[in-house]
This record gives structure tokens, C-alpha cells and sequence, in this order.
């Protein structure tokens, strides 16, 4: 039992008994706890308000939360910090951007919790009946918890700092997309706390993941300029326009044939 305790401890969370207790979506505020509730549930009655409804176990629930919890946070003696009096000079010194925490010094940015109390309300896990959320709070373990990897940034914030450099690259240096330049061969897109490739390569991957194939009939709309004399004939004139008619656009420089098109009409693009 006290070996359990260990590795519950260590992990963040433990798991009561299943089918003791269930709860439903109606005592959370958090809207994707609210759902993750409603698309995992099933038909029966939550033990904490009675209602018969969309019904979730304690024991499924609290996994799925501690889960993605510790994806997140991590033990602070286990950050890899810097001890505080390796830091500070004295009780008394301060330090723009750091702060005590625990006998470490910790960014002051990143986010750190003394007590389940703290850590729950901000991950709106404070439910409306005080039976669940002691329930919660007896089998989370969040106090002293940090962010994970907590002296690198967030992958959120490194894809926007890639972003404005690439808008910045792109609006006043180096227009089309598809010529890559020597600046994402530098070490700080090498070495990236999030394990990112240029924001280009970057992009390129969560294109990938949403490639598919139209159905045969599919209908694509293209505009050109055109006279009203003008007939279309052949594919060649609703297709990808001849080099010599290629002009500078969005994507493409002038010389570069490239296709436009959307499912839409009052969305086509020239």
C-alpha cells in the first residue's frame, strides 16, 4: 500500500475504485471537461446530484484529468531548477524575472502551484457540489507542481515568435513562401526547447495532416479575367493559367503557374 501511495504521489494522481461513483457534465463550468463528460458518458444517474443523464465513472474521469494534468505540470524537485542560493546573493535580493520557489529559483512566468486548491480553481476543476470536488482534490496531487520544462517556451509561444519572423521574412524581405532562406538554417531554428523546424517545415507537416482527396465531381470554382466575347473551350482554360499569362499573386510570382480555386463562389480567388 505505501508503495502505491509512492508511485501515486510520483505520478500526480490515483485512481479511486471504479463503479463506486459516477458524475455528469452539470457541475463544471469548463466547457471541455463538460464535453469530454457528455462524448465519454453513458446513460445512468450521477451519485452526487441524483439527475439521471450522460453519466461519466469517477475512476475514468479522474485518469483523463490527472492525465492531461501531468502532461503539463511536473514535480518541482524533478524541473531541473537551480537551487535559490545558487541564485540569490541573500534573502533580500531580487531578480527581474526569477522567483524563490521551494528552495529553487523558477522563472517568474512560469506557472507554479503551492496547493490542489490553486492549481483546481485555475483548471476550472472547482465543481459545484463540495462532495466531488473533495473527491477531486483527495486523489489530485498538485501541490508544489510547475510547468513542465518550465525555463523553455511554451510550444504556444515559440509557433508565434516563428509566425512574426515569417510574416516579417515574408512582407519585407522574402516574399514567395516556396524559396527557402538561409536565416531557417541558423542554430536557433536547430535547437528549438520544442523540438520545432522552421516554421515553414512546420506548416508543411499540419498541411499534411489535412490532405485528402476530392471526390470525382467535385466542384471548384476559379476566377479569371476574362471579355464577355471570351469563350472557355478546353480544361487548359479553366485550369492553372500558361506561364506567359502569370502574373505576381498571393502564393506566386510572376512566371510561376499556380492554381487557384475554393469550394466557394463568393470566396474564389484570382
Amino acid at each position: 500500500m505505501l508503495i502505491q501511495m509512492d508511485e501515486d504521489r510520483s505520478r500526480g494522481y490515483s485512481i479511486p475504485e471504479k463503479g463506486e461513483k459516477f458524475l455528469c457534465a452539470h457541475h463544471f463550468r469548463n466547457k471541455y471537461l463538460k464535453d469530454y463528460i457528455e462524448t465519454h458518458g453513458f446513460q445512468g444517474k450521477c451519485s452526487y446530484c441524483g439527475q439521471r443523464g450522460s453519466v461519466i465513472d469517477l475512476a475514468d474521469f479522474v485518469e483523463y484529468v490527472g492525465g492531461r494534468l501531468f502532461e503539463y505540470l511536473e514535480d518541482i524537485n524533478d524541473a531541473g531548477l537551480y537551487l535559490e542560493s545558487s541564485i540569490f546573493d541573500d534573502g533580500e535580493e531580487e531578480i527581474p524575472g526569477i522567483v524563490r520557489r521551494c528552495g529553487f529559483a523558477a522563472p517568474s512566468d512560469a506557472d507554479f502551484y503551492e496547493s490542489n486548491v490553486e492549481a483546481m480553481e485555475d483548471f476550472g476543476l472547482v465543481a459545484d457540489s463540495e462532495e466531488l470536488y473533495n473527491d477531486l482534490s483527495s486523489n489530485l496531487y498538485l501541490e508544489n507542481r510547475i510547468r513542465r520544462d518550465p525555463t523553455s517556451l511554451l510550444l504556444s509561444d515559440e509557433l508565434s515568435m516563428l509566425w512574426e519572423q515569417f510574416c516579417a521574412l515574408v512582407k519585407s524581405k522574402q516574399r514567395y513562401t516556396f524559396f527557402r532562406s538561409s536565416q531557417f538554417d541558423d542554430e536557433a531554428f536547430q535547437h528549438s526547447s520544442n523540438g520545432l523546424s522552421d516554421i515553414l517545415t512546420e506548416l508543411g507537416g499540419l498541411v499534411r495532416n489535412v490532405e485528402d482527396k476530392l471526390p470525382l465531381g467535385t466542384t471548384i470554382y476559379r476566377c479569371r479575367p476574362a471579355k464577355e466575347t471570351d469563350k472557355v473551350t478546353s480544361f487548359a482554360d479553366v485550369t492553372a493559367p500558361p506561364v506567359a499569362a502569370s502574373k505576381a499573386n498571393r502564393l506566386s510570382p510572376t512566371g510561376i503557374s499556380m492554381f487557384y480555386g475554393s469550394f466557394d463562389t463568393t470566396r474564389t480567388h484570382r
